[in-house]
Order: C-alpha cells, then sequence, then structure tokens
C-alpha cells in the first residue's frame, strides 16, 4: 500500500505546487504508516529531488509525449501507476491540470474524491479531509469511505518541508 502523489512539471521544472503536493503526501503516507510514491509525466529535470520532500520512490515516465498535458492520457497513466503501486490515495495539486484529471480519475479508479483539500487528512476514526467552502468562509469536513481515496491539494495550503535526501 502507498500513497501516489503526481508532481507537476512544466518545462521540465518543479514549482512550489509540486513540493507541496509530495510534502502533503509524505504526511499523509506517515499518518497511514505507508510509503509515499511520487509520479512525474514528461521531461523533469531532476525528479529525484523529490525524495527531499518525503517521496521514498520516485517514479519519472520521460516520455516526450507527456510534455503537453492531455487529461486523458495523464488519467490513464496515473491510474495505472497507482495500480501498480497498490496507492489508496491519490494526491494532485489543485492546478488546472489537476482539476482536469480528479473527476476522470475518480470514474476510472472507481474512487471518492475531494477537491480542493487544505489540511492533511485525518485517519482517526475514518478518513477526513478538510477543505475550504463558501469562498474560504467556512471549512467542511469530507469523509471518504472509498477503497481508493482522490485528494487535490489547494495551493498554498501548507509549506514544502524538506525532509530527506535526493
Amino acid at each position: 500500500m502507498s500513497v501516489l502523489v503526481f508532481a507537476e512539471s512544466q518545462n521540465g521544472s518543479f514549482k512550489k505546487a509540486a513540493f507541496e503536493t509530495v510534502t502533503y503526501g509524505a504526511k499523509t503516507a506517515a499518518a497511514l504508516g505507508v510509503e509515499c510514491v511520487a509520479l512525474t509525466l514528461g521531461t523533469a529535470k531532476d525528479a529525484g529531488q523529490l525524495g527531499v520532500y518525503g517521496a521514498s520512490k520516485v517514479f519519472n515516465i520521460a516520455d516526450a509525449g507527456l510534455d503537453q498535458v492531455d487529461s486523458q492520457v495523464y488519467t490513464q497513466v496515473i491510474a495505472a501507476v497507482a495500480e501498480q503501486v497498490g496507492a489508496q490515495v491519490v494526491i494532485v495539486p489543485h492546478s488546472s491540470t489537476g482539476k482536469s484529471i480528479l473527476g476522470r480519475l475518480a470514474a476510472r479508479m472507481n474512487a471518492g474524491s475531494v477537491a480542493g483539500a487544505n489540511a492533511v487528512p485525518t485517519v482517526d476514526g475514518g478518513f477526513k479531509v478538510l477543505k475550504g467552502v463558501f469562498s474560504g468562509k467556512a471549512i467542511a469536513t469530507i469523509e471518504v469511505k472509498s477503497p481508493v481515496k482522490l485528494i487535490s491539494l489547494m495551493g498554498n495550503s501548507l509549506q514544502p518541508e524538506a525532509t530527506g535526501s535526493a
């Protein structure tokens, strides 16, 4: 079992959101007692640096055809890797790419999803995720009961934390 994190890159480089997402994935994996696995698609200049933020393994599918975002292809690849690594949680950034694949992944994987999470899930008495609602004026607690759970992480919800080595 594992937590799979899609670390989005652009023009071969990672933005802050990728490091935030991996940090969030590492904290979620620690709460569940499983490993955090990061996935990059397309050209990524230094995918190994994701290990610094808590990923115990990094898969880089370095196909130039994946440099341009295609939500259908990304969905197929992420779902296949999630199955291969036995992911019980899949985390994507709440970016335009993440938003475009979250629903597709949920349908393909028959999984519950939470869009725009802003806190690490609690796992005591169920898998519960916090997210902002009503334009951020309130916070909702969403419990996901499906075997596989999908989360998109709202940007700037937590600071990236260097925890390991590349």
